[in-house]
């Protein structure tokens, strides 16, 4: 996947911000499907959708882009 401009937050569906707080927690994507009651393809989809909107490669990157666009919260206060 080539990095891309990321888009606004606004781009973002409800279920993949819903996946996106979760990827901060660095669940398995598996774990992730538990809670939310979806699939793990469903899940690999949306972390899919996820990073191409935010312009990234890795879950790192977009965990790191998430707390700089204010997505979710900044580290220290997911703590």
């Amino acid at each position: 996947m080539c990095p891309k401009t990321a888009r606004t937050n606004a781009s973002l569906t409800p279920a993949e911000a819903r996946v996106l707080a979760l990827l901060a927690s660095y669940r398995t994507l598996a774990a992730i499907g538990d809670e939310l009651g979806i699939g793990r393809p469903t899940v690999k989809t949306h972390v899919q959708h996820i990073y191409e909107k935010l312009g990234v490669n890795t879950r790192a990157e977009a965990v790191k882009r998430a707390e700089v666009e204010g997505l979710i919260p900044a580290q220290k206060e997911r703590r």
